[in-house]
């Protein structure tokens, strides 16, 4: 029933469009906004939010009745992925001053930040499957982005399923394509 986007140019600002009354609602208002994502729930939205001293991942509902909450404390920029199905984990990308890129798992319940794909490649766009069960990225240890697929959480064997370069893999809902 709602559309979140993020306005670039001028000002980087999340929105919310609503699909019922056509109307468009202003998130943020301030420092720059960027990777908005909605939270299972539907009533949150989570992204980078970024002002001098201060970026990380932030969380605000989507109607704007509460102020941004901060959901990590690091000093590199961090990007939202998805979410597990239940909600309570969130994969995210860690950018390094080097611009070199991570994927790490934010526990909703604890706040805790632990690795996932810590290496040497670049490894985004990670999006967990409709049954949680598995979790798809893009990483560069090829010399070209591919997509691969993982047990989650795992332990497992990676699964390269590009062949030809690929980024920002999404699951159906069957999950067979």
């Amino acid at each position: 029933r709602r559309i979140v986007y993020v306005t670039m140019g001028r000002e980087w600002q999340v929105f919310v469009y609503d699909l019922n009354t056509g109307t468009n609602s202003r998130l943020t208002h301030e420092g720059m906004s960027s990777r908005a994502i909605w939270a299972p729930d539907g009533e949150r939205i989570v992204f980078l939010w970024y002002e001098p001293l201060r970026i990380n991942l932030f969380s605000q509902p989507y109607d704007g009745s509460s102020p941004m909450e901060r959901l990590t404390t690091i000093e590199y920029t961090q990007f939202p992925g998805s979410w597990t199905p239940d909600g309570q984990t969130l994969a995210l990308v860690q950018e390094y001053s080097n611009q070199s890129r991570d994927i790490f798992f934010l526990e909703k319940s604890s706040g805790r930040v632990r690795p996932f794909l810590d290496t040497q490649f670049d490894e985004i766009y990670p999006e967990f499957s409709p049954d949680g069960r598995w979790i798809a990225y893009a990483s560069d240890e090829s010399a070209r982005h591919e997509v691969y697929v993982r047990p989650y959480p795992g332990p497992g064997m990676k699964h390269q399923v590009s062949n030809q370069g690929g980024s920002q893999p999404l699951w159906s809902r069957d999950m067979k394509q």
